[in-house]
């Protein structure tokens, strides 16, 4: 069973286990569907398009160590409390051939295409990727928040 979900492709980018952790693969088929939040489905692979070079979430599934880069579960004690993560609405990309502040800096400058991303992590405090979320801030504009 978890190869078979292994290989769900959720967009034209990306299967479930670059934004699922291994935990997710053990629930039951209608449990793990759940956690595949139209956030996580659409902005990646947007994401993806538009920067026009390989975005990488998570490797676990690969024998690397990234495994919460995407969704991540409630009990998970990686990030905060209350992580956006943990309500399918946020990914930390890590982008091939460009350092974090790179990519934050394309960023800011094609924001109008990810009206879904709000909130964005102080690149000092995030040093070898980017976290992007879709929490509600009540802002006409972007928020920078720390790195926990």
């Amino acid at each position: 069973m978890i190869n078979k979900k292994l290989n769900v492709k959720i967009s034209n980018n990306y299967y479930a286990c670059e934004l699922l952790p291994p935990e997710a693969f053990e629930l039951d088929e209608k449990a793990f569907f759940r956690l595949i939040t139209p956030w996580l489905r659409i902005v990646p692979q947007r994401f993806r398009e538009h920067i026009g070079k390989p975005v990488y979430v998570n490797n676990w599934w690969d024998g690397g160590g990234n495994k919460y880069g995407g969704w991540r579960p409630m009990d998970c004690v990686i990030g905060a409390k209350f992580s956006m993560h943990k309500f399918g609405v946020a990914f930390d990309p890590k982008v091939e051939g460009i350092t974090p502040p790179e990519v934050l800096s394309w960023f800011k400058s094609h924001s109008t295409f990810f009206p879904e991303i709000t909130t964005y992590e102080r690149v000092l405090d995030t040093p070898t990727w980017n976290h992007f979320d879709g929490r509600f801030t009540g802002l006409p504009g972007l928020l920078e928040v720390p790195g926990k």
